[in-house]
């Protein structure tokens, strides 16, 4: 049987949630501090933990607080130091995938850039061939998950099986933690709903 697949950050990385300010008027998108991951530091939205999204929804959905992320944070820069792109490793069985974010609007990449190229490449059609190099019993969990995310959404019924399917059960965003094979990649961390 194989091992689970989650993988979590280093117990040695601490985050702090955005305080948020007093009053009536609390605003959840205030700008908080970015956690200490090496040299380049992760935005505190895309950190494990922070945010609720199904990744085979749209980025529209990903919440905070039970708030949609606004505008204002979307178009915050994903790192510290902005880069030009970031790569993304997602590690699950039949799905060794490496994602290469860019920027969109900006010189760098955003917050927005890395939850649209995310949905974007696991909302990606997947092929005969990908299913069937899967052994018989993760064909029935990659079989299940598509049932569970058709049901959700009966619309996805006619597209067919997507990359996000091969997660199984894991198809929530957890957040990102550092890849350690370079200042610029990460790792898709994610969990069941």
């Amino acid at each position: 049987m194989p091992s689970k697949q989650v993988h979590f950050a280093p117990d040695s990385i601490s985050y702090s949630p955005p305080s948020v300010g007093s009053g009536s008027s609390s605003n959840p998108y205030q700008s908080s501090p970015l956690p200490n991951i090496g040299r380049v530091q992760l935005n505190f939205y895309l950190t494990p933990g922070v945010l609720q999204h199904a990744l085979y929804n749209k980025p529209s959905h990903a919440m905070y607080k039970n708030f949609h992320l606004a505008p204002e944070v979307l178009g915050q820069a994903a790192t510290s130091i902005p880069l030009p792109s970031i790569s993304l490793v997602v590690r699950s069985p039949q799905l060794p995938y490496t994602i290469t974010i860019t920027p969109s609007h900006s010189p760098c990449v955003t917050v927005g850039d890395v939850l649209r190229g995310v949905y974007m490449a696991l909302d990606h059609s997947a092929s005969e061939k990908e299913f069937q190099s899967a052994p018989p019993a993760r064909q029935k969990e990659v079989a299940r998950a598509f049932a569970t995310r058709c049901q959700r959404r009966p619309e996805d019924q006619k597209q067919g099986l997507k990359r996000v399917d091969f997660l199984g059960s894991k198809s929530q965003w957890t957040g990102l933690a550092h890849d350690r094979t370079g200042p610029d990649v990460w790792e898709l961390v994610v969990s069941s709903s």
